[in-house]
């Protein structure tokens, strides 16, 4: 089954993961009892930019550093473009920061930024034009 669509925003629809129990109010369902770790990979497998953005602003900033070591290489991609997305349009600078700098230095560690570079760096792009214009405007 292929799925086309003429949305650019929709991005990559990866449906070997999911299974029935991932759905928007189970992710609501996660975030409501505090397990954002659990919640963003859903939201991630269904790629639906409101539901990462829910999670994303549902995360306290003392559990950031704990939620990003459980993005997978296959998702962190995605998950760098809408937090560069995020952070355009977010009065809550420091918070989407947390979120860049948390993950960059995690997966940066672990090597998947550098072997990977061609798959990151549109995102990482991204993250520094949104960046640089909310540096300019400060």
């Amino acid at each position: 089954l292929l799925i086309y669509s003429l949305d650019d925003d929709l991005g990559l629809f990866d449906p070997i993961q999911i299974t029935e129990e991932v759905t928007p109010l189970t992710i609501q369902t996660n975030c409501d009892r505090g397990d954002y770790t659990k919640a963003l990979v859903m939201a991630l497998q269904l790629n639906e930019y409101s539901l990462v953005h829910t999670v994303l602003e549902s995360t306290p900033v003392d559990r950031i550093a704990h939620v990003v070591p459980h993005v997978s290489p296959a998702s962190l991609e995605r998950l760098l473009q809408y937090v560069a997305k995020s952070l355009q349009t977010s009065p809550h600078v420091e918070f989407y920061l947390e979120w860049t700098l948390q993950l960059l230095q995690v997966h940066g560690s672990q090597g998947c930024l550098s072997k990977y570079r061609g798959r990151y760096i549109r995102a990482i792009k991204s993250l520094h034009k949104v960046i640089s214009g909310k540096n300019e405007d400060l």
